[in-house]
C-alpha cells in the first residue's frame, strides 16, 4: 500500500502574492552548517526568490473537510495525494477531520480500505442489532469490495503477461487469501430467551417475560452475543 504521509504544521501563515514587478533574487542554497550545497559537477546550488506584494495577501487555507477557514497561527496538518505534484490536501486539527487511511491511499487498496472503514464504523454501535444477518451483510460488503480490487490487480497483471508474477499480480494473490479469511467467518445465531438460564424467582416458572432481573440476564447475553460477532469479524480485517 502507498498511504500518503501526514506533515504538521504548527503555526498557519499569511501568504502574498507574487510581485510581478520585481526582479527575482538569485540566492545560494547553503546546509545547516552554513557551507554551501553543491549540485551536479560541483557546482553550488542557487534558487530564485520572487519578492512578495505585502499589500495582496492570498486567501487563507480552508479544511478540505469541514471548510472552516485556517486562521493565522492556527495549526493545521496536509498531505501530497499525487506522485511528484505540488498539489496537497489540507486539514483541520478536529478530531473528525483528521484523514482516514482510504482518503491517504493512492493505489487500488483504497476501495479495500474504505469498505473496512465502512465495517468498522457500523460495529461501532451495536445496541440495536439483534439479528446475524447484521453481521452477514457486513461480511459481504467486505468480500464484494475485495473483489473488485482483486479484479482490477489481475487485469493490471493480465498487461504483464498473466503469469501472477507481477507486483499486481502477488497483490491479487494476496487479497484472494485475505478474502477466503473473511469469507470463512461464521457467526452464531443470537441467544434465545427460552434457551437461558432464568433467575432465581420460582414464581415466574418458565415464563420470564416482565421479570427484570431475567431481562438483565437477557441483555447481558445480547450483548456477549455481539461483541463475539463482531470480533470474529474484525480479526479477519486486519490488513
Amino acid at each position: 500500500m502507498s498511504v500518503k504521509r501526514i506533515y504538521y504544521v504548527k503555526h498557519a501563515r499569511q501568504t502574498y502574492a507574487r510581485d510581478a514587478s520585481a526582479t527575482p533574487t538569485i540566492i545560494e542554497v547553503k546546509k545547516k552548517d552554513g557551507t554551501p550545497k553543491m549540485g551536479r559537477g560541483g557546482r553550488p546550488m542557487t534558487r530564485r526568490v520572487i519578492a512578495k506584494d505585502k499589500g495582496t495577501p492570498l486567501p487563507l487555507k480552508k479544511c478540505s473537510k469541514c471548510g472552516d477557514t485556517i486562521g493565522v497561527g492556527d495549526p493545521y496538518l496536509y498531505w501530497e495525494p499525487y506522485f511528484r505534484s505540488s498539489t496537497t490536501v489540507v486539514r483541520c486539527m478536529k478530531a473528525t477531520c483528521f484523514p482516514r487511511p482510504s482518503e491517504r491511499e493512492s493505489s487500488l487498496m483504497q476501495g479495500v480500505l474504505a469498505a473496512q472503514e465502512s465495517v468498522e464504523d457500523s460495529l461501532a454501535d451495536l445496541s440495536d442489532v439483534d439479528e446475524t444477518s447484521f453481521f452477514e451483510d457486513l461480511q459481504q460488503e467486505m468480500v464484494d469490495a475485495l473483489d473488485e480490487v482483486i479484479e482490477q490487480y489481475q487485469e493490471a497483471d493480465e498487461n504483464f503477461g498473466g503469469q501472477g508474477s507481477s507486483e499486481a499480480g502477488q497483490r491479487a494473490e494476496e487479497l484472494e487469501s485475505q478474502k477466503d479469511e473473511v469469507e470463512s467467518v461464521s457467526f452464531d445465531d443470537p441467544p434465545e430467551r427460552d434457551e437461558l438460564d432464568a433467575c432465581d424467582n420460582e414464581e415466574h416458572e418458565t415464563n420470564t417475560e416482565g421479570c427484570d432481573d431475567c431481562d438483565t440476564i437477557v441483555d447481558e447475553a445480547m450483548t456477549n452475543w455481539r461483541d463475539e460477532q463482531a470480533s470474529n469479524l474484525q480479526e479477519a480485517l486486519i490488513f
